[in-house]
């Protein structure tokens, strides 16, 4: 092998190799693109949501809403802690609130 074949085997290596790196970075900058508009439709369902709550409340009226009811009660009544991550869950929970993990009993 000549020198000159050396050399131009070493380029074509050299720009497979960079155009691999370019193609993961890509994918890697979409995959963030698609995170970001998750997160950012997820956050437009939740302002939505907590408007409609307000909504609900102000036709009610807060005094009039019944907290004894289990839906009002939820994050009042912790008595477990996880196992893996520590935070706090209802004792009814299968799944930890904070890390999905599942709850062994």
């Amino acid at each position: 092998m000549t020198e000159l074949e050396d050399l131009r085997q070493r380029y074509e290596v050299s720009c497979r190799m960079n155009y691999m790196q370019r193609r993961k970075r890509q994918e890697a900058y979409d995959e963030i693109r698609r995170l970001q508009d998750r997160v950012a439709e997820l956050n437009r369902i939740r302002d939505l949501l907590e408007s409609r709550v307000s909504d609900l409340e102000a036709r009610v009226g807060r005094d009039d809403i019944d907290r004894t009811c289990r839906a009002w009660q939820g994050w009042d009544e912790f008595v477990e802690t996880c196992s893996e991550c520590g935070g706090d869950m209802p004792s009814d929970s299968l799944y930890c609130p904070n890390c999905g993990r599942k709850v062994v009993r």
